[in-house]
């Protein structure tokens, strides 16, 4: 039997991490918009910060054990194990340099495969995989407007799932 207090530990610390997390994208938006005054550089601070948020919330992914965290899991979580792959794409798109996106982007694909990994276990994860692996089915060029560092970094990407048959007749 999974023990309950582990498992509402890991619930607190993931809901602890996620506030975590939508405060530190709120302080990146500002320099997300196009003529911002501010630049990804002038928080230089703030960047430490966010990849911690994130490792941490991987690291979350990567702790679930069947055999401790196979109770109830609330719907919400969902949520919150797509948002770690979204801030990803987001850090990745918003790299001032290809050095910094490459590292974004190996964080990107290590979350990618741990998700992929748990999903037969955890229900609770598929959201997360099916929502990033869209961007790359769908094209990532296409979707997102990348600078050019950033889409010579992604070019090498070529580990998308390929996509179920439901859903390519779906497309249509």
């Amino acid at each position: 039997m999974p023990d309950l207090t582990q498992t509402e530990s890991s619930l607190r610390r993931l809901a602890i991490l996620y506030t975590q997390l939508v405060i530190r994208r709120a302080e990146l938006r500002p320099s997300l918009a196009e003529q911002s005054p501010h630049s990804p550089r002038e928080d230089k601070f703030k960047l430490p910060a966010r990849k911690t948020c994130t490792r941490a919330l991987t690291n979350v992914i990567q702790d679930l054990n069947p055999d401790t965290d196979g109770v109830f899991w609330p719907s919400w979580t969902q949520l919150v194990f797509s948002s770690v792959c979204f801030t990803l794409m987001t850090m990745v798109v918003s790299s001032p340099d290809a050095e910094e996106a490459s590292v974004w982007i190996a964080d990107l694909q290590s979350t990618r495969r741990g998700l992929r990994l748990k999903v037969a276990s955890f229900p609770f994860l598929r959201l997360g995989p099916l929502r990033i692996d869209a961007l790359f089915w769908r094209g990532i060029t296409n979707v997102l407007d990348l600078r050019p560092h950033t889409a010579i970094e992604l070019g090498g990407i070529r580990d998308a799932p390929k996509r179920p048959t439901s859903q390519l007749t779906a497309a249509k």
